[in-house]
């Protein structure tokens, strides 16, 4: 039954004969039957798949796949199907918001984390977001409940996955009217990887489309690619600048320019958001575009207290190195400060210690 019903006509005709009635008394009756659970499921993924007949889908079938989802959380087959089941039984309005509870929120999310590396279940569990994103009321819950991450891991993880790709596109899409939708994406440092996929999606006008909605939504431009940092840094305090910065993900993220040349650290200064120049400088983020004569007394007082602390990391990093390697030869100690990024260092031969020298002009 479930290879007829691939066809949607058959599945309309199933449907009509009773089908979603007989497959729940039967599921219902072996519960434990692994083998049987993984067909009924596949069955009723594709009996849920004709929009004609959706409204036939009885609410106890709803409960049943997620009471399957929680009994068979080890089996890749079941949790593949009934995911996909669900996915396309949320695309109704009247099981939207029954699906929207915390209780089965956190389970899919305890599913996806255990199988994030496995294409078919992550495909169905970005579908299943996706419509359940439709209901502008769900928006900003599935945010909370950490969705968001998930899909851009998806995104980032399986970018050439074509399948993957558009049931990711079409949820950030759906999920990016939510008013917590363009602080969240900044936060998992989904900038980038929304930039990949317009980049994957342009020879497929529908899915690339969808990214666009997402940038949009978030203000950012279409052919000026930037990262989560540029924004957090232009946009948000200093704690978000420091999540994004303290992912092991990105690294060298605020040396990274944009199209203009512009680092994180311009648009903190071009935004004048003066703690976060300041946090920038101070982690040796380069200010390439900016004229330093056009700052105004504020800016170029945090700029030159973050490049002080920066100075004084590094400074203490060198000598951490020659104290821990008697009788370090002059010209590899020079060596070692060469290759750190930022400003220069000057050494002195008098003492062991490096002073920093960097002077804002």
């Amino acid at each position: 039954m479930s290879n007829y019903s691939m066809r949607q006509d058959t599945a309309e005709m199933f449907v009509h004969g009773g089908a979603f009635t007989k497959v729940l008394k039967i599921m219902r009756t072996f519960p434990n039957d692994r083998m049987l659970t993984w067909l009924a499921c596949s069955l009723l993924w594709n009996l849920a798949r004709p929009p004609t007949t959706r409204h036939l889908i009885p609410f106890e079938l709803c409960d049943l796949l997620w009471e399957i989802l929680a009994r068979n959380t080890t089996n890749k087959n079941v949790m593949q199907c009934a995911l996909g089941a669900l996915s396309n039984i949320a695309i109704c309005e009247r099981f939207q918001k029954p699906m929207c509870t915390d209780d089965r929120l956190s389970l899919l999310i305890k599913i996806w984390d255990n199988y994030k590396n496995e294409r078919r279940i992550v495909t169905a569990a970005c579908g299943l977001v996706a419509n359940l994103a439709i209901m502008d009321e769900s928006e900003d819950f599935l945010i909370r409940n950490g969705v968001l991450g998930r899909l851009i891991f998806a995104g980032r993880y399986f970018y050439e996955a074509e399948d993957i790709l558009r049931n990711c596109s079409a949820a950030l899409s759906n999920l990016s009217h939510g008013s917590a939708f363009a602080k969240s994406l900044v936060k998992c440092r989904g900038i980038s990887v929304l930039y990949k996929m317009l980049a994957e999606t342009v020879n497929n006008t529908t899915m690339g489309t969808l990214v666009h909605n997402a940038l949009l939504a978030m203000g950012l431009p279409l052919q000026n690619p930037v990262n989560s940092l540029h924004i957090a840094a232009q946009r948000y305090d200093e704690a978000l600048c420091k999540d994004v910065l303290e992912d092991s993900l990105d690294e060298g993220l605020a040396m990274e320019e944009d199209c203009d040349g512009k680092t994180p650290l311009d648009y903190a200064i071009l935004a004048e958001k003066f703690d976060n120049v300041r946090l920038l400088a101070s982690v040796g983020a380069p200010a390439i575009s900016t004229n330093s004569g056009t700052l105004s007394s504020e800016v170029r007082m945090a700029l030159l207290d973050g490049q002080k602390v920066f100075m004084q990391t590094k400074s203490d990093f060198v000598n951490s190195v020659a104290d821990a390697v008697q009788y370090l030869p002059m010209d590899i100690a020079g060596e070692i400060v060469s290759n750190i990024p930022g400003e220069e260092l000057h050494f002195s031969h008098h003492q062991r210690t490096w002073e920093p020298t960097a002077h804002l002009e």
